[in-house]
């Protein structure tokens, strides 16, 4: 999930939703991995599918990425990853794992709102997007389909519109 924007300083924390200026490719995206991944996390969900009454009715799991924005337990992530849970469990890259709840979805931006409950969370800093140009070099951190936990691609944005 975690589609960002790079600043000049390399120790700024992307924003999940953009936000920054343009720098050199390589050695900030690795500054910037480096910082933001601790707060990324793997949101894995479960749901009944069909009938409860149904014996060939099975759960249906489905997984995807989030991002720690509050020491509180706040996480952003998109509402297709959440959509139709029945309960959510939540990764953090140090193996700790939490229960999920979920607290705000908008259907418009795609995105929702996970509370977990614990102690020395790792978070990562919300940035403006309202600066983002065209030919910026964007970061996305996330667990892909569950498969490749935190893993770190950039390319360049190519919003045209707000």
């Amino acid at each position: 999930m975690c589609s960002s924007d790079l600043t000049t300083d390399p120790t700024t924390v992307p924003a999940a939703t953009g936000g920054g200026q343009m720098v050199a490719p390589s050695g900030s995206v690795i500054a910037v991995a480096a910082k933001a991944s601790p707060a990324v996390v793997t949101i894995t969900t479960e749901s009944a599918a069909g009938s409860s009454l149904d014996p060939f009715s099975f759960p249906q799991t489905g997984v995807g990425s989030g991002l720690i924005y509050d020491a509180g337990g706040w996480i952003l992530t998109n509402r297709h990853v959440i959509e139709g849970s029945g309960a959510l469990t939540v990764a953090l890259t140090d193996g700790r794992k939490f229960d999920g709840t979920v607290y705000g979805i908008d259907t418009l931006t795609d995105l929702a709102i996970v509370k977990i409950e614990g102690s020395g969370l790792p978070t990562a800093t919300l940035g403006d997007s309202s600066s983002i140009q065209v030919g910026q070099t964007a970061v996305a951190i996330g667990s892909p389909l569950g498969t490749y936990t935190n893993s770190v691609t950039a390319g360049i944005d190519r919003k045209s519109t707000r």
